[in-house]
């Protein structure tokens, strides 16, 4: 199956109607480190992982579940595992909450919801790198996009678009997973010269153009950006 990297996290929705595209492999994550809730820690975006053979192990398998298995449900008893045998263990409450994404249920996606508001509550002082910050942050943001989409409350569009502006101003780096959502969020505000600029950016950010095309795929008002470009 052809890999599409603009389906993390997981776009449910082509033109408001649900999708059934499936979640990415682990090998994608791995070249793709914006994306990874991973096995590596080498990198200074994650903290070490934990010191307890039990967590350790249990995240392991979450991960292996949840990526190569596609089977978030599985992955989320693990991950809860893990957490039972390291409350202090960062990387399986991140993966929970991705994990919910992906289930896309109500219940999942509600546990989801409070995973990411809670971590984003933690300050620089608990650690953190910027980036990770930054990162669930746009986890957060993306699961108001999906609201927004799927109830067209227009509290959750304003929900997104603050959660960009906070992940955006943490980011390290550009990131296309981030910078396209959001200007389909200004898009749909009606503030188009920010849109604009935003898409810019993902432009620059963005190695290959079919990338943009698969987002202009899920999020129609980002069609506009290619009109009377036929190549």
């Amino acid at each position: 199956m052809k890999e599409n990297p603009s389906a993390y996290p997981r776009l449910l929705l082509a033109d408001d109607r649900l999708s059934d595209e499936a979640p990415l492999s682990r090998a994608f994550h791995e070249r793709f480190p914006a994306h990874l809730v991973g096995l590596r820690s080498s990198d200074g975006i994650w903290p070490e992982h934990s010191k307890n053979k039990e967590a350790l192990a249990q995240y392991t398998e979450g991960h292996r579940l949840l990526y190569d298995e596609k089977d978030p449900i599985a992955a989320m008893r693990c991950y809860e595992a893990a957490i039972d045998a390291d409350p202090e263990y960062l990387q399986p409450w991140v993966a929970l909450g991705i994990a919910g994404v992906m289930d896309n249920t109500p219940e999942s996606l509600n546990l989801a919801e409070g995973v990411f508001t809670q971590l984003s509550e933690l300050d620089q002082t608990s650690g953190l790198s910027a980036e990770l910050r930054s990162m669930i942050r746009q986890n957060l943001a993306y699961l108001s996009v999906n609201q927004y989409r799927q109830t067209g409350r227009t509290d959750q569009l304003d929900r997104a678009d603050a959660g960009y502006a906070e992940a955006d101003a943490l980011a390290q780096q550009e990131r296309v997973e981030l910078l396209c959502p959001w200007t389909f969020v200004k898009c749909e505000r009606g503030e188009d010269d920010l849109a604009a600029k935003l898409w810019a950016r993902a432009v620059k950010a963005t190695p290959s153009r079919d990338i943009l095309l698969e987002y202009a795929a899920k999020y129609q008002p980002l069609r506009r950006f290619f009109e009377g470009d036929e190549s």
